[in-house]
Parts: C-alpha cells; sequence; structure tokens
C-alpha cells in the first residue's frame, strides 16, 4: 500500500509504476471532463490523515497496524512512525532517531522486508 502527503497524481503515477493497488494521497487534484483542473481537496492535516489512511488500509486488510512498516522523511510521517514501530527512514533525516531502521537508499529496503 501506499500513503502519501502528496498529490493523488503523483501517488498514482508512482503506485502505478510499482504494481501498488492500494493508494491514497492526502491532496486530491480534480478535473473535469475536458481535463481541466477544477478543484483541490484536501485530507486536513497530513500527519494525522497519513495514519487515517493507513489504519483504514490496515482494517480493510484485516490486519494489525504493528504489522506494517512505513518508510518516510519528514514530521509528517512522525505519527505512523509510531503506531506502526516499524519506521523506516533515510541517512541524515529528521526522523532517524525515531525510526526502527534507517537506510542509505531504497534499494535497502529490499535487506529489511
Amino acid at each position: 500500500m501506499l500513503v502519501s502527503g502528496s498529490f493523488n497524481v503523483l501517488v498514482n503515477a508512482v503506485a502505478d509504476d510499482l504494481g501498488i493497488a492500494l493508494r491514497k494521497a492526502n491532496t486530491l487534484l480534480e478535473f473535469d471532463d475536458h481535463g481541466a483542473f477544477h478543484a483541490i481537496h484536501t485530507s486536513g492535516d497530513a500527519k494525522v490523515a497519513k495514519l487515517k489512511h493507513l489504519e483504514r488500509f490496515c482494517e480493510e486488510l484485516g490486519i494489525n497496524i504493528t504489522e506494517c512498516a512505513c518508510i518516510g522523511d519528514g514530521a509528517n510521517d512522525e505519527a505512523m512512525f509510531a503506531a506502526t514501530g516499524h519506521g523506516i527512514t533515510f541517512k541524515g533525516s529528521e526522523l532517524e532517531n525515531q525510526a526502527w531502521k534507517t537506510i542509505g537508499t531504497l534499494h535497502d529496503i529490499q535487506t529489511i522486508l
């Protein structure tokens, strides 16, 4: 699953590229039938929204949130790190002291998961 504080168009592109079916973005860009920008919607504070999105996915999948690992690098990921107990961040990130694991590159995730 992919939960991001970013825009739905970016999250959908990344999720499609990686073959991730479950995805949720904090910010929804809405376009009309002609492809013109129509509106912007947000799920609220990214820190709170990202955790709520993750909790909903866990509920839908019937898993405990502590069975999840999350990857993040900013303050809006702190709540997910705390809830899962399995936060993964990058060396030098502001979350390094709160992380379960620290990685140098995204490829390092393969050694953890």
